[in-house]
């Protein structure tokens, strides 16, 4: 699952304002973000420590890269992890640059996903139903990016998260605290339409959130955990060595 909430040059001290929640199984081993080296690209990134890889990240160029899956396409055992499809595209100079390393790629060796690349002046999502690669530009604005996004399938969740979002009003402060707070919204009746999802007897649920800001004030903060329960914590050292 996963979900991604994006304000993209919605307010000009604030280009990108991003909040992602990352849905996993419990047991899969990840390590915490950290500072790392992708193709001499520095990076601030968490990793999946089974598959490699990583599901988010930001570079020293200032590029966010974050993945979802997408619903409707079936995992067969050829398939490479999504994760790397991260991992590359954080180590490219510009969102262009990274968007050119994924079209060169074959949609039949992954998954379906939805992979967001962002900075300060555009955000574009490629995307992939197991067959054909297929791109959208999201307009300045509010977006909200889940495994059923573009088709995918139906989804009360990105349903309500459509009401919630403010159309073209501008970030302010308020703005920000609300779409932080939707993160940590649960659906007791139906967990899996929940942002934030429990699930424990399917050993499933949120396992952690990352908030992401580029503009006069950059941010990366990360919740090691659900964010209905887990603190966010700033990464404002690493930010700093990243030359941000």
């Amino acid at each position: 699952m996963c979900t991604i909430l994006i304000a993209t040059r919605c307010a000009p001290d604030c280009p990108l304002f991003v909040v992602a929640n990352r849905d996993e199984s419990y047991v899969r081993p990840a390590s915490s973000p950290a500072l790392r080296e992708i193709g001499g690209m520095r990076v601030l990134a968490p990793r999946d420590e089974r598959s490699g890889g990583s599901w988010l990240g930001l570079n020293e160029a200032g590029i966010f890269v974050a993945i979802t899956n997408r619903f409707e396409v079936e995992r067969r055992p050829h398939h490479r992890s999504r994760g790397e499809l991260v991992w590359q595209s954080l180590g490219r100079a510009s969102v262009e640059e990274a968007l050119e390393g994924v079209r060169g790629l074959s949609p039949a060796d992954y998954g379906g996903f939805h992979l967001l690349l962002a900075d300060e002046t555009r955000a574009q999502v490629i995307w992939s139903d197991g067959e054909v690669f297929r791109e959208e530009v999201l307009a300045p604005g509010y977006h909200a990016l889940s495994e059923r996004s573009f088709g995918a399938g139906a989804s009360k969740r990105l349903e309500r998260l459509a009401r919630q979002l403010p159309g073209q009003r501008p970030l302010n402060d308020g703005m920000r605290r609300s779409l932080i707070e939707a993160m940590a919204w649960r659906d007791e009746e139906h967990p899996f339409e929940s942002t934030c999802v429990h699930m424990p007897e399917l050993d499933y649920g949120t396992r952690s959130s990352t908030l992401v800001a580029l503009g006069e004030r950059v941010r990366f903060e990360h919740a090691e955990g659900p964010p209905c329960e887990a603190d966010y914590v700033s990464y404002a050292a690493e930010l700093k060595a990243l030359g941000l």
